[in-house]
């Protein structure tokens, strides 16, 4: 089920001010389909409360489209399901991990040092700090 998109061309903001820009070649690792079914959907970045797990993370029209299945047997599941779906609260946030790495730059075709985020978790927010990323539950 399409949970919610992130745009591209946004920035999140690291440790001390960095920015990282949100685009395909940054987000290799969660883009890469063998992470599904291990990364979680938490309520307010709570580890304890899970919701659901991420099946799937693809691009289109300059924004990832998140996939995933909020499950029933999470307490709060069903609250976050009924908030999103309100309109009440509807923030995607990702927890991104940064690491830097040799990678290939697409626009380029060269090798060089650049950073790569590794998203290990995505949580429903009140408020997301990269505009526009919401949950909309479709």
């Amino acid at each position: 089920m399409l949970l919610g998109t992130i745009p591209f061309g946004g920035h999140v903001e690291l440790r001390g001010g960095r920015l990282l820009e949100l685009v395909p070649e940054t987000l290799e690792d969660f883009l890469d389909p063998g992470t599904r079914g291990t990364t979680p959907i938490l309520f307010d970045h709570d580890p304890a409360d899970p919701v659901g797990w991420l099946t799937a993370v693809k691009t289109k029209h300059h924004r990832l489209l998140i996939y995933g299945d909020l499950n029933d047997t999470y307490p709060r599941a069903r609250a976050a399901e009924r908030l999103i779906r309100s309109g009440t609260m509807r923030g995607l946030s990702p927890r991104v991990i940064v690491r830097d790495d040799d990678r290939m730059y697409a626009p380029t075709g060269a090798w060089g040092r650049g950073l790569v985020a590794s998203v290990p978790e995505v949580s429903v927010v009140w408020r997301p700090r990269i505009t526009g990323a919401a949950w909309q539950v479709g």
